[in-house]
């Protein structure tokens, strides 16, 4: 119960530090981003997967705003196949 309720916290504390506007991109557009991203989603899994929560927030700034949007998308969705937050990772939430 707590990890689901933790879970949705950590979510909403991600949207909300979202932009509020939403703009269309293209497919093209799209396409490029997630190509751009696939490099270094696996270094900030890493990260997330160790709990270095700091670490993970420093290196996601190096990103343009939409690619940290697709990366704490893709962390989001990596985050639920774990189906387990420790200690850290509750506090974040």
């Amino acid at each position: 119960m707590q990890h689901g309720r933790g879970m949705w916290v950590w979510l909403w504390l991600l949207l909300v530090a979202l932009p509020l506007r939403a703009d269309e991109i293209s497919q093209q557009e799209y396409q490029q981003v997630t190509q751009d991203i696939t490099p270094a989603l696996k270094s900030l899994k890493t990260l997330y997967r160790e709990s270095d929560i700091a670490q993970l927030n420093y290196q996601l700034a190096d990103f343009s705003v939409l690619e940290q949007e697709a990366l704490r998308s893709a962390l989001v969705d990596y985050a639920h196949t774990l189906k387990k937050l420790d200690d850290e990772k509750i506090r974040l939430a």
